[in-house]
C-alpha cells in the first residue's frame, strides 16, 4: 500500500536571521478548513505550499530555493534538495484515499502541500537546509521549531526515518485514521534526534513530532513499496479580538474598532462595533499568528464617533481556550496590549469592555446674609422650595435652546446634583421652576442673586475624574441699590451739577453711603474708585428708605436722580420704598468740590503810594461768579481808595490795558480767575492807619436744583507807614512735564504739580513772627511740602505745622522763628497731584 510521509514546520521566535538566497521559489501557505480527527488547533497550522517544487533543480547539487510569505508577514526560507532512487512531485491534499492527512484529518488544505514520491517503491530522500526565519517588520524571534509527521500510512515493511540538528524529537500529536487504532511503531536514536516509524498492516494513523532550538536541517528518509510524501507547515496560534460596551454608549454616535497588529504597527485584521447593540459582535480573527513574536491587540474609535477612549473606562480580558503557561491579561486597564510571544497551540480570545466615564456637577444655592457674594461661615441653603438648576450645553457662551436636565435645590443645605454628564462646555441655569425649554434664569419672588448673580453659570466639564469643583450660586432674600457718588463738574464736556456723571466726571472714592429707615441706619457702604457703591436692604424693611453720601470736607451736594428706583432725590437725600427681589441702578449723587478765593494780603506803605493785592479764584465746578469789593477804614477816613481789575494772564501784576472787574463770569470746573485789587494810601495819613479791603467772590453753581450757591472772601489789609511789609507771590510749575513757573498751567489728571510760596520783605527794616499760610486747590490731593533749603538769614527754623495726609485736601502752614532782614526772601514749596 503506498505511504506518505507530512513534515510539519513550526516556528516559535527566531531574531536577526540573514535574508533567504536569491533565486527562490516565492510561495505561501495554508491553513485546513476541516478539523477531522486532527487536534483542535488544527486551523494554527499553516502548510507550505510546494505548488512551484520542480524535482530537476531540486535533484541537482544546489537544491531548489524557497521562499514563503505567511500570512502575518513572515517569511521562511530553505533549500530543498532530493537525492536517492526515484523523483518527487507537489499535489494537493489528500494525495490518496486512505491517507490521514487530507481525509481524516487536515482537510480541505489549500494549494499543493504534499511533496510527493513520483515512483512506487523507491527510497528517496529530502533534505531541508538553511531553514531561516525573517519575522515581520518590527517582530523579532529567539528560537523556532520544526514539527513532522507521516502524510498518509505507514504500512507493513515501510519506514519513514526523520533526522534533526535541532532539539531532540518530541511527540505532539497522534492522529487518528477512521476508526483504526493502528499506529507505526516508533524508534527513537541518536539521543532522539532521529525518529523511525515502522510501519503496520491495516488501516495505520499518522504522528507529528517537534524539533526545538532552531533545527536548520532536517533530513526525512522516505522507504516505502508505494508512493509517500511529506508535508511542510507552520505552526501558530490564533488570536481573536472583539469590543463590547458596559450600559450605554457615552454618544450614542460612539462606535469601536478592534484589532490585531504587528509591534511596528501594521494592522494584520481589525473588525468593529455597529448600530446599538453593546456586544455580540463579530470578532477580529487571525488564525495564524506566528508564536514567539510580539503582536499587539488594540482598539480605537471607528470614524464617525463623537466620543473619544477618554471617555470610557476599558479593560482588557483574554482567555486562552487552551490553556497554557502563555500569561493572559484579565481586566487590564487600557485599549492596547502587547503579547510578547504566544505558545504553538494558544486559541485566544481577547475582549475589550468599555464603560463610559460620566461626570457630575454638585453645587450650593446658598443665602448670602452678608451679600458678599462668598458662602462664609454658617450661611447655609434659602430654606425655602422653589430654587432650580438647569443644565444645558453651550457654545460660544450661548446657552442652548433648551436644558438637558432640571433639579431641584434643597432648602435647607442648598445642594443640587447633575449627574450623567458628557464632557463638554454647559450653561448652568438658576431658575424658579423645573422646564427644561425654559433656559431664562429667574428666581423666585423676593430673591436676587450675588454670587454668579446672572443666574448663568459657564463651566466645562472634564472627561473624567476629578469632577468639577462645587459650582455656587449665592442668593440674597432683598433688594439692591447701586449708584455713584460723583463731582457733578461738568468736566470732559459733561453737563456741570445735573445729577447724571457724564463727560469725564470722576467719582468720589472712600466716601461712606447710609441707607435709613426712619432714625434707624439699616445698611452702609464705602464708594469705590469710581464712586460706585452698592447698598442691600433686607426684605424685612418696609416703608420709605432714605440714602445719602457724607460729603468730603467742603464739598457742597448739588444735584442728583433718582434711577431706576421710582423715588425722588431732594438734596442732599434720595427717598424711595424698595420691594423685595428688585435690583435698582442709576442713582447719582453730585457733589461739587469747594471753589477757592486766596490768598489774603497785607502790606505797609507810605502815604500817597499805590499797593497791589493779587487774588485767585477757582471754580469747583461750572457756574457763574460775581465778585464785589468793600473797604473799612481805621481810624474812619473816606480818603482811602480801592479799585478792581481782572487779571487777564494771572501774572499777578497789573498790566497795561487790564480791565476793570464788572459783570459775573461764567466759569468751568477748575478755571482760574485772577484779580487785582488796586489800593490808594491817602497823602498825609496818620502813620499806623488802616484801611481793610474785603473781595467777596459770589458763585452760582450753574443747573442746581434748587438754586444753590457760595460766597468766598478775601481780605487785603494795607498799613500806612514805612514800607517794611512783606509781599506774598504765588507760581505753579507742571512736575511731570517740566517747564517753567507761571501763575497758572496746564495738566491732566495724575500729573503732579509744584506751588512755589515767595514771601519778600519790601520794607527797611526786619520783620519777625512769620507765619505762611495756604491750602490744596480744588480738584488737587497733596504729596508733600518743603522749609527753604537753606533758611536764610536771619531765620532760625522753618516748621510745617499743618498739612494733610498724603492723597489728602486741607489747609498747610509755615511757621518760622527768628527774623528777616529788609530785602529778604522767604520760598517755601508744596506738591500736589491732579485728580480725575
Amino acid at each position: 500500500m503506498a505511504r506518505r510521509l507530512l513534515l510539519a514546520l513550526g516556528v516559535a521566535a527566531a531574531a536577526g536571521w540573514l535574508a533567504p538566497a536569491a533565486a527562490q521559489t516565492a510561495s505561501t501557505c495554508g491553513a485546513a478548513a476541516v478539523q477531522g480527527t486532527a487536534p483542535n488547533d488544527f486551523r494554527d497550522y499553516c502548510w507550505l505550499n510546494f505548488a512551484g517544487y520542480n524535482n530537476a533543480t531540486a535533484s541537482t547539487a544546489g537544491g531548489q530555493n524557497f521562499v514563503f510569505n505567511l500570512p502575518d508577514g513572515t517569511a521562511v526560507s530553505m533549500n530543498v534538495r532530493t537525492t536517492g532512487a526515484g523523483g518527487l512531485t507537489s499535489v494537493a491534499v489528500p494525495s490518496w484515499t486512505g491517507s490521514a492527512f487530507g481525509n481524516a484529518a487536515f482537510n480541505n488544505i489549500p494549494g499543493r502541500p504534499i511533496l510527493y514520491t513520483a515512483t512506487n517503491a523507491t527510497t528517496p530522500v529530502v533534505t531541508l537546509s538553511n531553514i531561516q526565519v525573517t519575522p515581520p517588520a518590527g517582530a523579532s524571534f529567539s528560537t523556532y521549531s520544526i514539527v513532522v509527521g507521516d502524510g498518509e500510512s505507514s504500512n507493513g515493511g515501510e519506514r519513514l526515518t526523520f533526522t534533526t540538528d535541532g532539539g531532540p524529537w518530541q511527540q505532539i500529536a497522534q492522529i487518528r485514521n477512521g476508526t483504526s487504532n493502528t499506529y507505526p511503531a516508533l524508534t527513537y536514536s541518536n539521543a532522539n534526534r532521529t525518529v523511525m516509524e515502522t510501519g503496520a498492516d491495516g488501516t495505520v494513523g499518522s504522528y507529528v513530532f517537534r524539533s526545538d532550538n532552531n533545527p536548520r536541517t532536517i533530513t526525512a528518509t522516505l522507504q516505502g513499496g508505494g508512493l509517500q510524501g511529506i508535508i511542510v507547515g507552520m505552526r501558530y496560534a490564533s488570536v481573536s479580538v472583539v469590543s463590547q460596551i458596559v450600559n450605554k454608549r457615552y454618544n450614542p454616535a460612539d462606535q469601536f474598532t478592534y484589532r490585531l497588529s504587528t509591534a511596528n504597527g501594521t494592522s494584520l485584521v481589525s473588525g468593529s462595533t455597529s448600530g446599538t447593540a453593546l456586544n455580540g459582535f463579530t470578532p477580529a480573527i487571525m488564525p495564524t499568528v506566528a508564536a514567539s513574536y510580539q503582536f499587539v491587540v488594540s482598539q480605537s474609535m471607528a470614524a464617525g464617533s463623537i466620543g473619544t477612549l477618554a471617555n470610557y473606562t476599558t479593560s482588557l480580558t483574554c482567555v486562552n481556550a487552551n490553556p497554557s503557561a502563555t500569561p493572559m491579561p484579565t481586566n487590564a486597564a487600557g485599549s492596547s496590549h502587547t503579547f510578547n510571544n504566544l505558545l504553538y497551540g494558544d486559541s485566544v480570545l481577547c475582549t475589550f469592555t468599555n464603560t463610559p466615564i460620566f461626570n457630575t456637577v454638585t453645587g450650593t444655592v446658598y443665602r448670602d446674609a452678608n451679600h458678599n457674594g462668598s458662602q462664609d461661615g454658617t450661611e447655609s441653603g434659602p430654606a425655602v422650595a422653589g430654587f432650580f438648576v438647569k443644565i444645558a450645553t453651550s457654545s460660544g457662551g450661548t446657552c442652548a435652546a433648551s436644558a438637558s436636565q432640571a433639579v431641584a435645590v434643597t432648602p435647607a443645605t442648598g445642594a443640587y446634583t447633575l449627574p450623567e454628564l458628557q464632557q463638554g462646555t454647559y450653561c448652568l441655569i438658576l431658575d424658579n421652576n423645573n422646564t427644561l425649554t425654559d433656559v431664562t434664569p429667574n428666581l423666585p419672588a423676593g430673591w436676587i442673586g450675588t454670587q454668579n448673580a446672572s443666574g448663568v453659570l459657564q463651566l466645562t466639564v472634564p472627561a473624567g475624574s476629578p469632577p468639577p469643583p462645587p459650582q455656587m450660586f449665592g442668593v440674597y432674600n432683598g433688594s439692591r441699590l447701586t449708584g455713584t457718588v460723583f463731582a457733578d463738574t461738568g468736566l470732559g464736556s459733561g453737563v456741570p451739577n445735573n445729577g447724571v456723571k457724564d463727560g469725564t466726571e470722576a467719582g468720589y472714592a472712600g466716601l461712606a453711603v447710609t441707607a435709613r429707615s426712619g432714625a434707624t441706619v439699616i445698611e452702609s457702604a464705602v464708594t469705590t474708585g469710581d464712586g460706585g457703591f452698592t447698598l442691600w436692604i433686607p426684605a424685612t424693611v418696609t416703608g420709605t428708605v432714605t440714602v445719602v453720601p457724607t460729603p468730603p470736607s467742603g464739598a457742597l451736594p448739588t444735584s442728583g436722580s433718582a434711577g431706576t428706583t421710582g423715588g425722588s432725590y431732594v438734596r442732599p437725600n434720595l427717598s424711595y420704598v424698595p420691594a423685595a427681589g428688585q435690583s435698582y441702578a442709576g442713582v447719582g449723587f453730585g457733589l461739587a468740590p469747594p471753589a477757592t478765593f486766596a490768598p489774603d494780603g497785607a502790606q505797609t506803605a507810605q502815604p500817597g503810594t499805590v499797593v497791589f493785592y493779587a487774588h485767585t479764584f477757582q471754580a469747583g465746578s461750572g457756574g457763574q461768579v460775581a465778585f464785589a469789593l468793600s473797604g473799612a477804614s481805621n481810624p474812619a477816613s473816606p480818603t482811602w481808595n480801592m479799585v478792581l481789575y481782572r487779571d487777564t494772564n494771572c501774572s499777578g501784576n497789573l498790566d497795561a490795558a487790564e480791565p476793570l472787574l464788572g459783570t459775573a463770569l461764567t466759569v468751568t470746573a477748575g478755571q482760574p480767575v485772577c484779580v487785582v485789587v488796586k489800593q490808594f494810601v491817602p497823602a498825609g495819613i496818620t502813620y499806623g492807619a488802616q484801611n481793610t479791603v474785603t473781595v467777596t467772590a459770589t458763585f452760582t453753581y450753574t443747573n442746581a436744583n434748587p438754586a444753590l450757591s457760595a460766597t468766598l472772601v478775601v481780605t487785603d489789609v494795607t498799613t500806612a507807614g514805612e514800607a517794611s511789609a512783606l509781599s506774598l507771590r504765588k507760581t505753579v510749575s507742571n512736575i511731570t512735564r517740566g517747564g517753567p513757573a507761571a501763575t497758572s498751567v496746564n495738566a491732566t489728571p495724575g500729573e503732579v504739580l509744584q506751588y512755589t510760596l515767595t514771601a519778600q520783605n519790601n520794607g527797611g527794616s526786619a520783620v519777625s513772627t512769620l507765619v505762611i499760610n495756604d491750602s490744596t486747590p480744588a480738584f488737587t490731593t497733596h504729596v508733600s511740602a518743603a522749609c527753604p533749603s537753606p533758611l536764610p538769614s536771619g531765620i532760625g527754623a522753618c516748621a510745617i505745622s499743618t498739612q494733610p495726609a498724603v492723597g489728602g485736601t486741607g489747609a498747610l502752614r509755615w511757621t518760622f522763628t527768628g527774623t528777616l532782614p529788609s530785602g529778604g526772601v522767604l520760598v517755601v514749596t508744596y506738591q500736589v497731584r491732579l485728580s480725575q
